[in-house]
């Protein structure tokens, strides 16, 4: 045999079985995604089985916390008027599925959510006895799923009996289980679970209570669970003989509360706690230093709008049939789909776009922050959406969270906005790039604008929700801080017990404005009518504006700051703009972006410790301008950037650093005639080589006392006639060798009333010792440091 011969055949055999072998590999990867859901389906029908239960309470304390005759929508020994009601409209849920418009309140939230895709219905599980209800003897209110179930079973056996004779667990075993991320599948002979199992339990009580340790630990105290509860996704135990796949418990006293329900239901469709928004996130770390009120599925009592967003609907794959985007607009004559999905460095995705009413439609863009280092930084996005309000698109869902409150009016009908955090993986083999990730990663961009708020030392009553006694806010109007400061939703962040650090217990919400001595009682931590983008209002959002189109800094933290994470902490200025340039009266709105956008049109403050100016592409020329007469300032801001080590400034502390606007290489900022760019707060402005001012005709670029100017090797700073650059007593000039400073014309002038620095061996383009020159004024303070390199 001839071995030679026969050696490339067992090589094509190896190679063969390798590839092969790779093959199988490959087609075993498991691919996580989430429009599969997490623990349960988010498309076709799921119906829940309900019970319903109540505690008999059976010492004299604690007592019953509804009363003897409880609440008005849900009696003792009663089903809830919700449960059962003639008015279809009046119920939580839907009994039966049907293609038609939901009735049942979660029902039709569901559907309106997911465009019909994801229809939630249920039924009731029957007690023979009190009415309907399961009751549970307790003495102390402290009740879970395990006395609901023990009820249950004791009183039925193993026969099921609902209120509306579905008495067969396949009217409720509609999925068989499955990792999350991964498919769901729907129930048959073939691949139906053996035994069945329920799709969902979900416990609602009556009357319960829940306790916790008081503070010394001598014993219990007492606390109202109202609205409170959770959700699993393993089983209770053994419910009539069958497990669950799924079960959520709370407690819920009289009246319909769609947000527990639709709040601990959706966790089972998104994730766990770290999806959440605005609110029921204690202990868990977000992405800000505040908390944040948003708008969510995941959202509940801090939420600003009582609906879903447009970050929902594309996580889930919920959008319109006839839409070929997940993320979707119209084209200016509404005519035709535009894809949404936009990025600022794709100049040809700018435009014009017209977004119809979100909650019906599901209009949205979403634009993808440029100049984020993506393996070390978090991608950062800005969500645009119009919503109508209730009273122009019917739905229940489309208003503020807690406008039932005399303080807070009806929606007004504009554009709302919001930045996305990270959270932007939805395919991957590793369930944590899916289904990882910290709570808060949508935070508004409101139309009232970002300030250095604080908070007042005097409590008066909060007469809105509760009347508590509240500490007002105030934003005063020299504070604005697009930046780095705070909006209406974001919680103020105080140093409440003086210790030097910031804590999640800093925090307080921006309930009542002390407006020079006026106090409004309007609860804007949740929502309110300036918040909204107008076109007779605030109607545009860009480089110069309040708020502004720029990165946002992030601090992973809750009690302190999390380490080994992607933490963005450099503010990237984008010429991203958009603007409503009309707002029609069908509900529809015409908005221009850009992304060349790079004017300051208003006289601006920024305050962040550090600013990044990159070479912006615009029609221009410069990355950066500020228009004939207006004026920048950078100054210390002090929301805060940081939670420990604070700067003392005049006896207070300030959990930031001073600021700095750094110019990247060949990045430019032309000052237009009579403007003024004010260098103040000991901020500094950094030029980087090739990098450069332009400053025209009666415009002025001010060091003030404490700040600086550094000129690195190869920047430049130009003066063009008329312009001056003024370094006032205890400013500092940074003059690095090969930097350039060009006068232009007689008016032009370099005043130089601080200090100098220079290496030794660098040149400067003046006299050092005549204190008047061409284009130079030396003042009497002025003084020359050498350094030695």
């Amino acid at each position: 045999m001839n071995i030679r011969r026969l050696t490339p055949l067992l090589s094509q055999i190896i190679i063969c079985l390798i590839l092969l072998g790779s093959q199988s590999a490959i087609a075993q990867k498991k691919i996580f995604e989430s429009r599969n859901g997490y623990n349960l389906p988010v498309s076709g029908t799921i119906r829940i089985l309900v019970i319903l239960a109540e505690i008999n309470y059976t010492s004299d304390f604690p007592k019953d916390p509804t009363g003897e005759n409880g609440w008005n929508n849900w009696k003792p020994h009663h089903l809830p008027s919700w449960a059962n009601n003639s008015d279809a409209n009046q119920n939580a849920f839907d009994i039966t599925d049907t293609l038609a418009e939901a009735q049942g309140l979660i029902s039709k939230y569901f559907q309106q959510a997911s465009f019909g895709k994801f229809r939630v219905i249920a039924d009731y599980l029957k007690s023979p006895m009190n009415g309907g209800v399961f009751s549970i003897n307790s003495s102390d209110g402290v009740v879970g799923p395990a006395d609901a179930l023990l009820a249950a079973n004791n009183s039925l056996g193993t026969q099921i009996e609902t209120i509306n004779n579905l008495n067969d667990i396949s009217f409720f075993d509609k999925w068989t289980s499955n990792t999350p991320g991964l498919p769901k599948l729907q129930s048959s002979d073939s691949l139906s679970e053996k035994p069945g199992k329920w799709d969902h339990v979900m416990i609602i009580w009556r009357n319960g209570l829940g306790k916790k340790t008081k503070a010394d630990g001598t014993g219990f105290d007492y606390n109202l669970i109202n609205g409170n509860g959770y959700c699993s996704g393993g089983s209770p135990g053994l419910l009539l003989g069958y497990q669950a796949n799924t079960y959520s418990n709370f407690s819920i006293y009289g009246e319909l509360n769609e947000n527990i329900i639709r709040h601990e239901f959706s966790h089972l469709l998104y994730g766990g706690n770290n999806f959440h928004v605005a609110g029921g996130g204690n202990g868990e770390p977000n992405y800000w230093i505040p908390k944040i009120s948003a708008y969510s599925n995941l959202s509940l009592y801090d939420a600003t709008l009582a609906c879903w967003n447009g970050w929902d609907r594309q996580r889930l794959n919920w959008k319109p049939d006839q839409n070929q985007f997940t993320i979707s607009a119209r084209d200016s004559g509404n005519s035709s789909e535009r894809n949404g999905d936009l990025y600022a460095l794709n100049p040809t995705e700018a435009g014009t776009y017209l977004l119809r009413d979100f909650i019906t439609t599901g209009d949205a863009i979403r634009i993808r922050l440029p100049y984020i280092d993506s393996l070390n930084e978090y991608n950062e996005y800005i969500w645009i959406e119009n919503h109508n309000g209730q009273t122009m698109n019917q739905s229940p869902f489309d208003r503020w969270f807690y406008d039932k409150s005399e303080c807070v009016s009806s929606l007004a009908y504009g554009l709302h906005m919001y930045l996305q955090i990270d959270r932007d993986i939805n395919s991957s083999e590793s369930s944590n790039d899916v289904f990882g990730g910290f709570a808060d990663y949508l935070r508004p961009i409101t139309a009232e604008g970002f300030y250095d708020r604080q908070l007042d030392t005097i409590k008066i009553p909060e007469g809105c929700l509760n009347n508590i006694l509240v500490f007002p806010y105030r934003r005063p109007i020299d504070k604005e801080n697009p930046l780095s400061g705070s909006g209406d939703n974001d919680y103020i962040s105080v140093d409440m017990d003086k210790n030097h650090k910031l804590t999640a217990g800093d925090q307080y919400p921006n309930d009542i404005e002390n407006d020079d001595g006026n106090y409004h009682h309007e609860f804007v931590q949740n929502g309110n009518n300036r918040q909204v983008f107008t076109f007779s209002g605030n109607n545009k959002i860009g480089i110069g504006t309040n708020p502004s189109t720029a990165t946002m800094m992030s601090l992973v933290s809750y009690n302190s700051p999390v380490t080994g994470v992607k933490n963005l902490r450099k503010i990237y200025l984008t010429g991203i703009s958009a603007e409503i340039i009309e707002q029609r009266t069908d509900g529809n709105i015409v908005i221009k972006i850009k992304f060349d956008d790079t004017e300051i049109d208003k006289d601006a403050r920024w305050c962040a410790p550090e600013i990044v100016l990159n070479n912006l592409p615009t029609f221009s020329g410069y990355s950066l301008s500020l228009a004939e007469g207006r004026k920048l300032t950078l100054d210390l801001g002090t929301t805060p950037t940081k939670m420990s080590n604070p700067l003392v400034v005049n006896g207070d502390d300030i959990f930031s650093e001073r600021t700095k606007l750094k110019f990247g290489p060949e990045s430019s900022m032309l000052l237009r005639e009579n403007s003024q760019f004010i260098v103040e707060g000991e901020s500094t402005v950094s030029l980087d080589h090739y990098s450069k001012i332009e400053i025209r005709k009666g415009a002025t670029l001010i060091i003030k006392n404490g700040s600086r100017l550094k000129l690195d090797s190869l920047s430049s700073l130009n003066l063009l006639d008329g312009g001056k650059v003024i370094v006032e007593a205890g400013g500092i000039l940074d003059y690095f060798s090969g930097a350039k400073i060009f006068s232009e014309g007689n008016k032009s002038c370099l005043e130089l009333n601080g200090i100098l620095i220079i290496a030794n061996d660098t040149k400067v383009p003046f006299n050092l010792k005549k204190r008047k020159q061409k284009n130079v004024r030396l003042g009497r303070k002025f003084q020359v440091i050498h350094l030695k390199l």
